[in-house]
């Protein structure tokens, strides 16, 4: 029988209120962040499985901010939401926080989150192409296609703008 992964972000179909001073905010739909900000991202998956994070920018370019090797993947059991980063990566240091790029006074960015029933690294664990950049998110998308079972995996976006 195939499994059918289906990822969900806490609050992704509005704006909640502000947290409490001192609080990340959490990703959401609709969100708007002031220039260093801090965020964090909430996942549920109605089955087990193991959760990649990217951040995407305007011009395409994406990166991993989750797992890290100070916030190493690990299965999430179905039904339990993860919290990136959660309070006690935030103690050691791990935080998520919103700029804007050089030069820009606002910007509008996305994470992509990506629920797999394996344990898969992209870009072969490499932060960066052949070319020395970021890999282009039509790169993520090709590497996502080459899994041919798409009841392997799910994904949820969401985006959100930053004002400086």
């Amino acid at each position: 029988m195939p499994h059918n992964i289906r990822t969900h972000l806490a609050g992704s179909s509005g704006l909640r209120p502000p947290p409490p001073a001192g609080n990340p905010k959490p990703l959401n739909i609709l969100a708007s962040f002031t220039d260093g900000e801090e965020a964090q991202i909430r996942v549920k998956a109605n089955e087990d499985a193991f959760v990649t994070i990217f951040n995407v920018e305007e011009n395409g370019r994406v990166s991993q901010i989750f797992p890290r090797p100070r916030a190493p993947q690990h299965l999430l059991p179905t039904g339990q939401e993860m919290i990136f980063p959660s309070d006690m990566e935030r103690e050691m240091g791990i935080h998520l926080r919103v700029r804007t790029p050089p030069k820009h006074s606002s910007a509008l960015e996305s994470n992509l989150v990506i629920a797999t029933k394996k344990n898969i690294q992209f870009f072969d664990g490499k932060p960066n192409g052949p070319d020395g950049e970021p890999p282009m998110l039509t790169d993520l998308m090709a590497e996502l296609a080459e899994i041919v079972n798409l009841s392997t995996w799910d994904h949820a976006v969401v985006g959100y703008k930053i004002s400086k």
